[in-house]
């Protein structure tokens, strides 16, 4: 996957956090594919965001939206990796 180009899909999910409609983006670091947090009202936002990667739309990725209910979280940022 490495040689794929996926910069529209990078630039989409940065703009994403910058936003605020994404808390986290990226893959995952010993295996394919990856994870985003996204923060939306509802299912059906997911699903729009979803819909509107370029990764998706170009047949690249395929994605599968999942609820999550923390049981366990701090009001603090995730840390920055070093």
């Amino acid at each position: 996957m490495s040689g794929q180009r996926l910069g529209s899909h990078a630039a989409y999910w940065r703009q994403l956090v910058l936003d605020g409609r994404a808390f986290a983006a990226g893959g995952f670091s010993n295996s394919e594919g990856g994870m985003a947090i996204v923060v939306v009202a509802s299912a059906h936002e997911a699903e729009v965001i979803r819909a509107a990667d370029p990764a998706i739309q170009s047949g690249v990725f395929v994605v599968t939206v999942e609820r999550w209910r923390p049981n366990y979280r701090t009001e603090a940022p995730l840390p920055t990796a070093r």
